[in-house]
């Protein structure tokens, strides 16, 4: 019989997945204000719970980006 093909004969290569994968990222933007939240004091160093003492809250918005897309809009 005839000789076997050298192995690179016998290799397929085909490119696969060639999708460009979805880019997303957060954009996020400034802190607000700081507001005191008058139901959340902290103790001091002491232990001691000083109504000078409170704690606050601070909010800012965020928002996922499809990159060359935009904003994604939120599910409901």
């Amino acid at each position: 019989g005839a000789l076997c093909p050298n192995s690179s004969a016998l290799q397929d290569v085909r490119n696969c997945n060639e999708n460009a994968c979805t880019v997303y990222h957060w954009q996020t933007g400034p802190w607000g204000p700081c507001t005191e939240d008058p139901n959340a004091r902290a103790p001091n160093s002491t232990g001691e719970d000083l109504t000078s003492c409170s704690t606050g809250v601070q909010t800012r918005k965020v928002i996922c980006v499809r990159v060359n897309v935009g904003q994604v809009p939120p599910k409901k």
